[in-house]
């Protein structure tokens, strides 16, 4: 397999229509599998960046190669979730190389005597050919866990829903917000029950909903996440009924004994 150094990003043309003949979509699923596969070769950040770029490429050569082609729907749904997602996957990888790099410092070098080439051997973002706010969405993609990022391709091929860089950032901004959360949580008596409280205005509006309805609105592949998600909250509120009761049967114990 060749390494990542050897090859070059793929320009469109490059795989397109010349000469009159159609693009070779074996070529172009080829070109697709070897990307994915060169994932788990890629270890340093310029490698991974070239990497996204090849991705890139092949992932608009392959939506320009479908606009004209007889093949069924099914079997260009297929082609096109393979080559979105080798992309999303070399965004993924970039993203942790770039975030494992030590950062460079920028302003001025210091003054060492040298008048040519850089004084830091870490290169800017510029340098390796990506803009800031790429390198910010990769990143962002890297925050999600590999099981979390397995969950979502599973989850977009299983409902067909196509696979896009702006729904994984989603996911990924989902998941950050979450974590943010876990760590804000109340940790004092008081403050646990003054956020206790503002939640229970929201369950109190939920229950007005009819539960029948809104299974009945829910896409099939949705109900078994739910049904999961839901177990959790039932868990807690048992829960809190036996303390509440428990606390109760006390002070009622203790209100007989004082009479």
């Amino acid at each position: 397999m060749q390494s990542t150094r050897e090859l070059q990003v793929l320009a469109p043309a490059a795989l397109g229509p010349q000469s009159g003949q159609q693009v070779d979509l074996v070529r172009l699923t080829e070109l697709v599998r070897q990307t994915r596969d060169m994932i788990q070769n890629v270890n340093d950040a310029r490698d991974g960046v070239m990497l996204v770029r090849r991705a890139s490429a092949a992932d608009k050569l392959v939506t320009e190669a479908l606009k004209g082609c007889r093949m069924l729907d099914a079997e260009q749904f297929t082609l096109r979730q393979a080559a979105a997602e080798a992309h999303l996957r070399t965004q993924r990888r970039a993203g942790e190389l770039l975030a494992s790099m030590e950062k460079h410092s920028g302003g001025r070098p210091p003054k060492t005597g040298i008048t040519k080439g850089r004084v830091s051997g870490i290169a800017t973002l510029a340098e390796m050919g990506i803009t800031r706010n790429e390198a910010h969405r990769w990143q962002l993609l890297a925050t999600l866990t590999e099981e979390q990022f397995e969950d979502y391709l599973a989850d977009c091929h299983s409902r067909r829903r196509e696979l896009t860089t702006i729904g994984a950032l989603a996911r990924a901004r989902y998941v950050v917000r979450e974590r943010s959360a876990l760590l804000e949580r109340p940790s004092g008596s008081e403050a646990q029950l003054a956020r206790y409280e503002k939640i229970k205005r929201a369950l109190s509006d939920m229950i007005w909903l009819d539960p029948a309805m809104v299974v009945a609105a829910m896409e099939p592949a949705r109900r078994s996440k739910e049904s999961e998600e839901a177990d959790r909250p039932i868990a807690w509120l048992e829960q809190l009924k036996v303390l509440l009761d428990e606390r109760e049967r006390r002070r009622s114990a203790i209100t007989r004994g004082m009479s």
